[in-house]
């Protein structure tokens, strides 16, 4: 009964909410948005994929059920029964009744002007510039195309399949599952096509606008545009002050993958190396997984037959742990020397 008072509650929320937004649609245009607005409601487009359209209409009410996260650059809320998004500024100039100007994206009202007063997305940034086009290098490719086949993975699926050979056949399903995960973890992932894909050189103030220990860092270039910055990046001098730079940028996700001639992607890859201790953690849970389903499907007979596969899946799994911890100590010390080589490169160059 609960349930359904609660899925009935949503349901009309959902209704009143179709219902507002359509009755604003409907609503009177009082004028289109200017280049300043435009350019204001950039760094929201970029971050968050939203499209607008550019008509203004009037909006008015008390502001309900609103975040309040400043170290965000937009915060949302339910403004006369609208669901609206703002800049984290605009808690300054509300009020208990509030005279909005929004425009209108598919599922939110966007302010533009709150109590009289323009909102300005974030500070003024000029806009990022494009200054050339190539192609990625045969490294970028096999860097985004990545992967390769893992064979302890693979060795991992014959040990299930092995233990099925002494397994009833009713049974076997649950090993089945577990020789499938483990192949499927073990086949490389292809991401893209096989030929280079274009890479713009593109020149902009880098800033991170979210970082917070709960939320993904979000990096935007210029005003305009929102790039992937690598991980390995992400911490070093040269990146974690707001300055303008020029980035190299695949096109198609915005990955940067240079920053000059000193900060190249593919190059950091490969003198710094994934360590691989996931992999051994994953594959040593997926073999205490396939020996605890063998132990909980073993039937009286002879124990004797399954000998054999046991001492090989402990020895695999001793292996595991072995290659771990050998793993988890070459991660400390790549880190240590990323970390130094950082440290005395040159800070990508301004343009």
């Amino acid at each position: 009964m609960a349930t359904a008072m609660l899925v009935a509650a949503i349901a009309e929320w959902m209704a009143r909410t179709r219902s507002a937004l359509q009755a604003l649609r409907q609503a009177p245009v009082l004028r289109t948005l200017d280049a300043g607005e435009q350019a204001a409601l950039a760094p929201l487009r970029a971050l968050t994929g939203i499209t607008h359209d550019d008509q203004v209409r009037p909006l008015q009410g008390a502001l309900a059920s609103a975040s309040h996260r400043p170290w965000q650059p937009f915060n949302d809320g339910r403004l006369g029964g609208v669901p609206v998004l703002f800049p984290a500024a605009a808690h300054r100039h509300l009020a208990a009744w509030n005279d909005a100007e929004v425009v209108l994206a598919a599922h939110w009202a966007i302010i533009v002007r709150l109590n009289g007063v323009a909102r300005a997305a974030l500070p003024r940034l000029g806009a990022s510039r494009l200054l050339g086009e190539r192609l990625e290098s045969d490294a970028e490719v096999a860097l985004r195309r990545g992967g390769r086949l893992r064979t302890a993975g693979l060795g991992t699926a014959a040990m299930a399949l092995w233990a099925c050979a002494h397994t009833p056949v009713s049974t076997a399903l649950p090993l089945i599952m577990l020789a499938m995960l483990a192949a499927g973890l073990s086949w490389p992932r292809r991401r893209g096509p096989r030929t280079a894909q274009p890479v713009l050189r593109v020149a902009g103030r880098l800033q991170n606008l979210q970082r917070t220990p709960a939320q993904a860092p979000v990096w935007l270039l210029g005003r305009d545009r929102r790039v992937l910055l690598p991980p390995e990046w992400q911490d070093a001098a040269a990146f974690s002050r707001t300055r303008v730079m020029q980035l190299d940028l695949r096109q198609h996700d915005g990955q940067v993958l240079a920053a000059g001639p000193h900060w190249r992607l593919a190059d950091d890859r490969q003198r710094f190396p994934a360590s691989g201790s996931g992999w051994h953690l994953a594959w040593l849970a997926l073999l205490l997984a396939i020996m605890g389903t063998v132990a909980l499907l073993s039937l009286p007979g002879n124990p004797q037959a399954m000998l054999p596969w046991w001492l090989a899946a402990v020895g695999m799994a001793l292996w595991q742990v072995v290659q771990g911890v050998r793993s988890a100590g070459r991660a400390l010390q790549r880190d240590s020397a990323r970390r130094q080589a950082f440290a005395a490169r040159p800070p990508p160059p301004r343009h």
